[in-house]
């Protein structure tokens, strides 16, 4: 329907444009920003391209994002085109294959609903879409959950960083004296080592590290859901319902797979699940190389919001990171299937198997975390809080 070279443009060119908006764009405030805004535009502007390029390669969920870029969907042997299975259909997300959201989505193809779409990608936050794949109505009563949501978060994080901040951020101190928060970032320090070091704070496994890892996990966690939710907010103040990007990751998952798949951050797990995990797994792949390739591009989009927002950051700290967890996800997967794994599932109280998810994961959480410190995001996030005086 379209003439070939504007076919290259829809295909090539306009994704080319939007990898070089992520590379370009974010590291040249690098000078003018502090540590926090710094991260915010590098995040901002991956998961906007991402998205973007979503919409261009066909790999959309949504008949109407489809229909703006003449994109024909791709079906998937899990009978979506590319959904993240039960996590997208919990938010809102459509069927995205049958021809009756194509159809609807054509009677509706005018230029309002073009440009409503288009203005819905150039948001981080994805919006909801009914089993039409049109964008969803904000509900009753949503607009005033999210800003108590919104308000008893900040509560938290000021009274967090209350208790932190005296501390340097380390809710029991510094094993190591040779430590040193420095208020410039993490230049002259992991920059000028030969080898970077991410427990020099506290030795791994310690009781002392899995505290630290455990409040400045929190910390990462009110940062990411205020930062996202400001941009929900004002998908409800324009009149469409934002998806559910955070299921109480901290207090909930019972296990490794359902802390990264259906609770944490759902709106990179959903991108990475539609252009990384399907197609792969589609193309016959086996799902564990899969899984591999959706940690390593997790990985891959850390290592650049790191990069952007962390001058003298020792590379490849965070990939390492996002690559510890796939033998924990997949052995709970293998355990799981097992007679004696599923008993002990059933089992299990809920408390324990959270607390046994966080005695997990929290030994290599300072290959995450331990650049955010040094690079002063945990002090800018404490500027940003209010502050109060707190006894020992």
């Amino acid at each position: 329907r379209h003439p070939r070279w504007m076919q290259f443009a829809q295909d090539v060119l306009l994704p080319a444009l939007c990898i070089g908006a992520i590379v370009a764009v974010p590291p040249l405030l690098q000078r003018s920003l502090r540590t926090l805004p710094r991260m915010a535009s590098a995040v901002i502007a991956y998961v906007c391209a991402w998205r973007v390029y979503e919409a261009v390669a066909g790999m959309s969920p949504h008949a109407s994002v489809r229909a703006c870029f003449g994109a024909a969907p791709r079906t998937s042997s899990s009978g979506t085109s590319g959904g993240s299975g039960a996590g997208e259909d919990r938010n809102g997300g459509d069927s995205g294959g049958s021809s009756e959201a194509e159809g609807r989505a054509g009677e509706h193809g005018n230029v309002g609903l073009r440009m409503t779409t288009l203005l819905l990608l150039a948001s981080p936050v994805e919006a909801r879409f009914d089993t039409a794949g049109l964008p969803a109505r904000a509900r009753r009563g949503e607009l005033g959950r999210l800003a108590r949501s919104m308000l008893a978060r900040f509560v938290f994080l000021s009274l967090l960083c209350s208790w932190l901040h005296p501390r340097e951020y380390l809710a029991l101190g510094a094993s190591v004296e040779s430590y040193v928060y420095s208020s410039a970032g993490s230049a002259g320090s992991a920059g000028s080592r030969s080898y970077y070091n991410p427990y020099s704070a506290a030795p791994v496994g310690s009781y002392k590290q899995l505290v630290n890892s455990y409040a400045q996990t929190w910390l990462i966690f009110l940062f990411l859901s205020m930062g996202f939710d400001v941009f929900s907010l004002l998908l409800l103040a324009g009149g469409h319902s934002p998806i559910t990007l955070f299921r109480s990751p901290l207090l909930l998952s019972t296990s490794p797979q359902q802390f990264w798949g259906r609770r944490w951050n759902l709106l990179v797990h959903g991108l990475i699940r539609r252009t990384v995990f399907v197609p792969l797994k589609d193309s016959g792949v086996p799902a564990s190389l899969a899984s591999l390739a959706a940690f390593l591009s997790s990985g891959f989009f850390h290592e650049y919001a790191w990069l952007v927002a962390f001058p003298g950051y020792a590379p490849g700290t965070v990939l390492t990171f996002f690559i510890l967890q796939l033998p924990f996800t997949l052995g709970q997967a293998l355990l799981q299937r097992t007679r004696v794994g599923a008993a002990i599932g059933r089992a299990m109280p809920q408390v324990v198997a959270t607390a046994v998810v966080s005695l997990i994961l929290l030994p290599t959480a300072p290959y995450f975390l331990q650049p955010c410190l040094e690079g002063g995001l945990f002090h800018d996030l404490g500027r940003m809080s209010f502050r109060v005086a707190l006894s020992a």
